[in-house]
Formats: C-alpha cells, structure tokens, sequence
C-alpha cells in the first residue's frame, strides 16, 4: 500500500506541485476579496452602530418633559384620566406604550413616527416630513411595533445623515431605498 502511494507521488508529484503553485494564487485573491467585502460591511455596521448609539444618548440627554400644570380642583372625580395630553406633553421623550404590539392602532403609530422625529421639518429635505397620509399608509401595512420601530428609526437615521452631508432626497421613494439599504447593513 505504501508503495503505491509513493509511486503515485513519483508519477504525479509534478503535475501536483504544478497545479497547486497556479491555483494557489487565484484561491488567495477570491478570498482576499470576500474577506474585503465582509469587512467593508462590518466596518458599515459598526459606523451604524455609533450613530444609533449617539443619537439614543442626544435623546437621553435631552431633558425630561415638563408635566402640565393641573389646577387644584376640590372634585377629584372631575379629572379624567382618560382626557387627551395637552400639546405641551405630547412632545415626550420616551418609547410611546404600544397596547397591541401586533397591531398598533393609527394614533400609536402617529406616536412612534413622532418618537422617531419623522414629523420634524428637516432643512436639507423638508419634504419628507411625514404627513397625515404617511401614518395612514404605515397604519394600513399592518406591521408590528418592532417592525415599524426598525422602519422609522432607518428612516430617522438616513435622514440625520443627509442633513449633516447636505445631500439631498428627491421623494419618499429614495428614503424608502436608502432606509432598506441600510437596514441590510444592520442585519
């Protein structure tokens, strides 16, 4: 057995060493280069990363909401509790409380959108500030809270970029593709 083994290495060698001298370096560049590409994309997700991470410690810093002022009144029952927030509360801070996380109603998902500053006026693409019409579309997809909270913060994220590079976003359409490159990025 060893014999044969030793005459094949005598008549093969060769053409072995032949074979494995110019393979070797197409092997070393295809991996080079799938190893370049899945760092690129690491080094994507971790620019990522950064940004969601100092964008959740601007909004921690910012300061809690001042509660409204409720006037001393001698009737406590005539307080309801489920009275609608004044405006002066409704700009809060925190994750808005979903009661159905399979399905958030449209006034829940009007409170994400605002979580997620979607409603803001942005000066380099004041046009994609969201609109009545765009919490009823979001409303009508029927995803769930995590779903829509992964939508809107992309959404958040690709603008917040394109106003600290000035770039500009001609339609909904082109923030809805940059949004979903970028959450590929973030899987």
């Amino acid at each position: 057995m060893v014999d044969k083994i030793i005459d094949v290495i005598k008549q093969y060698g060769l053409v072995f060493l032949a074979v494995t001298i110019i393979v070797t370096p197409i092997v070393w560049q295809g991996s080079s280069s799938y190893f370049h590409e899945r760092i690129e994309t690491l080094k994507a997700q971790f620019e990522l990363c950064n940004e969601q991470k100092s964008s959740l410690e601007d909004r921690l810093r910012q300061p809690p909401p001042i509660p409204a002022q409720i006037p001393q009144i001698e009737n406590q029952r005539a307080v309801s509790p489920s009275a609608p927030h004044s405006p002066s509360t409704a700009a809060i801070s925190r994750l808005p409380h979903i009661a159905n996380s399979d399905r958030p109603t449209k006034d829940e998902v009007r409170e994400l959108a605002r979580f997620y500053d979607l409603f803001n006026s942005w000066k380099v693409n004041p046009h994609l500030r969201f609109k009545e019409g765009d919490i009823s579309y979001w409303t009508e997809q029927g995803f769930t809270e995590q779903e829509l909270m992964h939508e809107f913060e992309s959404r958040q994220t690709v603008l917040r970029r394109a106003e600290k590079s000035g770039e500009k976003i001609p339609s909904q359409g082109d923030l809805s593709y940059k949004a979903e490159q970028l959450q590929t990025l973030s899987r």
